[in-house]
């Protein structure tokens, strides 16, 4: 083994009590000063879970029961001389024996944050310690104030429109780019070197979610300094563009085992060998970049076709055999020799791979035959004229936002981080007061928003948070919710279907299929899912509210006229198959019961692949505190050479 290594973690096994068998299984993973390693896998893998366990934050009823973690001579642990109760006694001396060596920044990084502190308060203090000569950044000077040396601070992350109030403002009080922004802020005042030049290790999960153009330019600049300083970085996410570019070693994860580990030439390099499950995952990425491009060339705008993805759950974990794929692909018969029953030799394994990519590509070929048709009503669904939205921030543009929205039609909203997309969606949902007028359709008349009837506006009008996690009841199981939220659309539409009938209960499992959800996860807790997960478990929880349960059970219900979905970076988090997986299930919502859709994202494929028009907020050149806005055609929007500029055909 290299002498030289920085971190060594070999055959570690984490078992949760409520699992047949270990949740991470013969896990292997080796860090080198300076180097950056990305893991990679689908949601729920067990990504977080090992950087909890490198950190010593597992959760209460998760223990590691074998492996060896090593970080130097000095300061290694064999998780297999220990028991549960040592375990639970001990584990928070591996934490402080950590904390100097490990910095990590977690997914949901509001809730790591004192919600009463103004961000100064959270942030000067920790400044105060920064020498203008040992920090990669370099620019605090100690004579300057506490304000003073936020507001630099703060504007090499690009928040120099919050800065002006650091102050004054709360962290509850920004957007979702802009709490990213700030926790890299808070992280770097940390990421100070030792006395012999060394950097601490950094854990990044998921760090770009919900970040715009701009954020994601300002994350780059932040790892190039890590670069440039000699920090060690620990990168999880799905952006395969970042880790083309800045890793240096890729680890894929797939159920709880890191099925595929090297260096980077091994999965981008011309003769690179790849595993089954990361074939699948790479090739999805290019699919998805052909689809976009169809899109902006005139073709697929109202026949939308079934994106690449992995039917149904990740199987249990105790029913795996082989490389993990060929029991969920399901072969076709004749093909039973893709069914691995054992451990292979590694030239076998490889041909092995090709045989399950080439199948997993034939029924992706059929799936994709599939077509999704969306009908167009040339009848008004909204008319919105809003001037302003309060609280927190009093947003304000410069020109009224004003659109129509028709039945069936879906509209995207973008701008940079700040602009007030998320509070627009609030407004009209009832969340927040604005200054204007919204009107929707009610029996064919527009009616304000205000008068309409409230318990039915909730079923014909739903909003998918940003931040999912605390939109979910942490004391009850997730079956629970879903029963309460079930029952409840009986209550206000006079019906009487009970939650436990086999048509209910089959419908159920159906949704829970197509989101890539097994039907184990009704029985769980909020806080025993990943992040993925949660966001998915919510997503189906808002299916529920609206109806559509009771429509897949094949219930009779009565069928509203039109409703309206406002998702706001619901695929943040998400892996690109599972987020496929999502895509193609809101198509055949929106095909069956006529849904419209009204879509926060800065991920230009989200809006290429399901919006016809743009909402677009952008700075006004001459007070960039307040915001303009223009509705543009898709494919106009994605012809531009940039996306992000505000230069387009009105509509």
């Amino acid at each position: 083994m290299n002498q030289d290594l920085l971190l060594s973690v070999t055959n570690l096994h984490i078992h949760a009590p409520e699992a047949d068998e270990a949740i991470l299984k013969n896990i292997a993973l080796y860090l080198e000063p300076g180097k950056m390693v990305s893991i990679v896998g689908e949601s729920g893998s067990g990504k977080t879970t090992l950087l909890k366990c490198l950190l010593g934050v597992l959760d209460d009823n998760v223990v590691p029961i074998a492996g060896h973690l090593k970080f130097s001579r000095n300061d290694s642990f064999d998780f297999g001389r220990f028991n549960r109760s040592w375990w639970s006694k001990r584990r928070f001396e591996l934490f402080a024996r950590r904390k100097r060596r490990f910095l990590a920044m977690f997914q949901n990084t509001i809730d790591f944050f004192n919600h009463f502190q103004t961000l100064q308060e959270i942030i000067a203090p920790k400044l105060s310690r920064v020498k203008e000569q040992n920090s990669p950044w370099g620019i605090v000077r100690n004579h300057d104030g506490p304000e003073q040396r936020t507001l630099d601070w703060l504007t090499q992350f690009e928040l120099t429109k919050i800065s002006k109030r650091v102050n004054a403002a709360r962290i509850t009080e920004l957007s979702g780019g802009n709490i990213q922004r700030f926790a890299l802020a808070d992280l770097s005042t940390l990421l100070l070197p030792y006395k012999d030049g060394s950097f601490p290790i950094i854990a990044l999960d998921e760090p770009i979610s919900d970040l715009d153009k701009k954020g994601i330019e300002t994350f780059k600049t932040f790892l190039r300094n890590l670069s440039k300083a000699g920090a060690t970085v620990i990168y999880v996410g799905h952006n395969l563009k970042i880790i083309e570019e800045f890793s240096d070693f890729i680890g894929i994860m797939y159920l709880g085992r890191i099925v595929q580990w090297g260096p980077k030439a091994d999965f981008f390099g011309e003769n690179s060998m790849r595993h089954a499950y990361t074939e699948i995952l790479f090739d999805a990425w290019h699919k998805r970049d052909i689809a976009v491009k169809n899109i902006g060339n005139g073709k697929g705008l109202k026949e939308r076709s079934h994106l690449p993805t992995i039917p149904g759950p990740p199987l249990e974990k105790h029913t795996l055999k082989g490389c993990g794929l060929c029991e969920r692909i399901k072969p076709r018969p004749g093909h039973e020799d893709c069914v691995m029953k054992g451990e292979l030799p590694s030239g076998e394994l490889m041909d092995h791979y090709r045989i399950c990519d080439r199948h997993f590509s034939d029924m992706q070929s059929k799936d994709s035959d599939q077509r999704y048709s969306i009908q167009v009503v040339d009848q008004p669904l909204l008319q919105v004229r809003i001037e302003a939205v309060w609280p927190y921030r009093y947003c304000t543009f410069s020109n009224p936002i004003d659109f129509e929205m028709k039945k069936g039609e879906n509209l995207g909203v973008q701008g940079e981080n700040g602009c007030g997309k998320t509070s627009l969606l609030k407004a009209l949902l009832g969340l927040r007061t604005y200054r204007g007028s919204a009107l929707a359709d009610q029996g064919g008349h527009l009616t304000d928003l205000t008068l309409i009837d409230h318990r039915q506006w909730i079923t014909r009008c739903q909003y998918i948070f940003q931040n999912c996690s605390g939109s979910l009841n942490p004391s009850l199981r997730l079956n629970h919710q879903y029963k309460e939220l079930f029952q409840l659309y009986n209550d206000i539409y006079g019906l009487s279907y009970a939650f436990e009938e086999r048509e209910v209960t089959e419908g159920l499992h159906e949704l829970l299929f197509k989101l890539n959800l097994g039907e184990n996860i009704l029985q769980k807790f909020p806080y025993k899912l990943s992040g993925g997960q949660k966001k998915r478990a919510f997503i189906l929880q808002t299916f529920i509210t609206l109806g559509l349960l009771h429509e897949w059970s094949g219930l009779n219900i009565p069928e509203p006229e039109w409703r309206i979905l406002m998702i706001d970076e619901v695929t943040e988090g998400l892996d690109i198959l599972v987020e496929n997986g999502l895509l193609s299930l809101l198509y055949e919502i929106q095909a069956r019961t006529r849904m419209s859709y009204i879509i926060v994202s800065h991920r230009e494929s989200m809006i290429a692949l399901l919006c016809d028009r743009i909402l677009k907020l952008y700075p006004d050149e001459r007070n960039h505190d307040l915001h303009k806005s223009k509705v543009v055609a898709v494919k106009d929007w994605l012809g531009q050479s940039s996306p992000e500029s505000p230069e387009a055909t009105c509509h």
